[in-house]
């Protein structure tokens, strides 16, 4: 267990390229927003995790990565940060 997220993490075989983890999370806000879920940090590596494996630093790494190139906005909310597309913005 991770101690930051509270979330479980299981070791896979799957070995995830960055470029498919950032279409994983890219999906995972999607997905998210319209089971009309909170997407914030701990939702969208859980959703990728489960969904795909691969390793919790990568998920919140890439996902920062993608938050600078402008891909994801993140936004505070209620005192929590949560992540947007642009175009639902």
């Amino acid at each position: 267990m991770d101690g930051r997220s509270g979330l479980k993490v299981t070791m896979s075989n799957l070995v995830v390229s960055a470029e498919g983890l950032r279409n994983y999370i890219l999906e995972g806000v999607d997905n998210l927003r319209v089971r009309k879920c909170r997407p914030d940090r701990e939702t969208i590596a859980h959703y990728v995790l489960k969904k795909y494996g691969g390793s919790l630093n990568d998920i919140f790494n890439e996902l920062e990565n993608i938050v600078d190139e402008g891909l994801l906005l993140k936004v505070e909310y209620k005192g929590s940060t949560s992540y947007r597309t642009p175009e639902s913005f």
